[in-house]
């Protein structure tokens, strides 16, 4: 995150300037920016989060889809409290309260808690919250860079989070709960990964006993990134061949085993844009180049920004629902945008 965070700032400040010429940050508030505190510990900081409806389209509100998603809703979150942004995971979960219970974890650790009805277009979000990840006791010591969570995956009695920077997956039992290092975790063969190139998508496999993690960078002499599949008691290697100068930021396992991924284009070069691919289960196999199927593409004017979380489920008719939000990188050119979709099935 931190290597390729110059980059993004310089992206950032190329696409913005015709749209704040004039506006300024005042020199208090770049002060403040300056002097804040430490990440807070406590649990439960209630925030008031602001949600803006926006189009697919910027320069054309009719349009209503892109590639095979249909557009529900989208819209920009915002927060005055200095902690909002920076979220790489998205789970969209049921809730015995109706609607949905919405949860991301941040770059710093910091989970985003709400309850949430895509429905309401102008009101989504009631009681959103931020709560502090505790790290486990024996990387509490470390730097910052130990908290830069980047994918979530529901798991038995909690959650198993792919960190980057001291690559590792750990198991959390709750948000803001304690986490521990499962052994077969372990396993996994970082060597050669940068920093910033670490676990950015993870995904069950349809028999919920083996996870399919993809690192986000580090291009073979082939085209291609190294995936594993972790199971109970091995880990096997197999590998990814994703669009040309794009990057895996989060996936997703459909009913029929198929992986939805997430894919990321973010530098000065070729600028900001974002795809969703379709892996085939049948494809998924120990030491295979497994090739997505692009189902849509994002690029300006369409609604965009640094795509890094997805999520999916399903309506009352079975169809599937996309979900994808943005990571802001605690920039104030960025945005963190959230986004739904129906996918059409052939």
């Amino acid at each position: 995150m931190r290597a390729r965070h110059l980059a993004i700032v310089g992206l950032a400040l190329v696409a913005a300037v015709g749209a704040i010429a004039g506006k300024v940050m005042k020199g208090d508030e770049v002060a403040a920016r300056e002097e804040r505190p430490a990440i807070t510990k406590s649990f439960g900081q209630k925030i008031d989060l602001v949600t803006t409806p926006i189009p697919l389209n910027s320069k054309d509100p009719s349009v209503k889809s892109v590639g095979k998603l249909d557009y529900l809703a989208g819209w920009t979150l915002k927060a005055e409290h200095w902690q909002f942004g920076g979220y790489s995971t998205l789970l969209i979960d049921p809730s015995p309260r109706g609607a949905f219970r919405f949860r991301s974890l941040s770059d710093k650790g910091l989970w985003l808690e709400a309850f949430f009805d895509p429905s309401n277009e102008a009101a989504p979000f009631t009681d959103p919250a931020i709560i502090w990840q505790r790290p486990r006791p024996d990387v509490m010591a470390l730097s910052d860079k130990t908290a830069d969570s980047e994918s979530v995956v529901r798991a038995p009695l909690g959650y198993l989070v792919g960190y980057e920077g001291l690559h590792r997956i750990e198991y959390i039992s709750e948000p803001g709960g304690t986490s521990w290092w499962p052994d077969r975790m372990k396993k996994l063969d970082f060597s050669g990964v940068s920093d910033n190139g670490g676990l950015e998508a993870v995904a069950w496999m349809q028999d919920r006993t083996r996870l399919l993690a993809f690192i986000e960078n580090g291009l073979d002499t082939e085209g291609r990134l190294r995936a594993f599949l972790i199971g109970p008691t091995e880990t096997e290697r197999l590998y990814f061949r994703p669009p040309l100068n794009y990057s895996p930021t989060d996936a997703a396992t459909m009913p029929n085993g198929d992986i939805l991924v997430l894919m990321r284009r973010f530098n000065q070069m070729d600028g900001i844009g974002a795809k969703l691919v379709r892996i085939r289960a049948a494809t998924i196999r120990p030491g295979a180049t497994m090739e997505g199927e692009e189902l849509a593409t994002f690029v300006p004017p369409l609604a965009v920004d640094n795509m890094e979380g997805l999520d999916i489920g399903t309506d009352e008719a079975g169809n599937t629902i996309v979900y994808m939000i943005s990571d802001d990188n605690l920039n104030f050119l960025q945005r963190t945008i959230l986004l739904v979709f129906r996918l059409r099935e052939d």
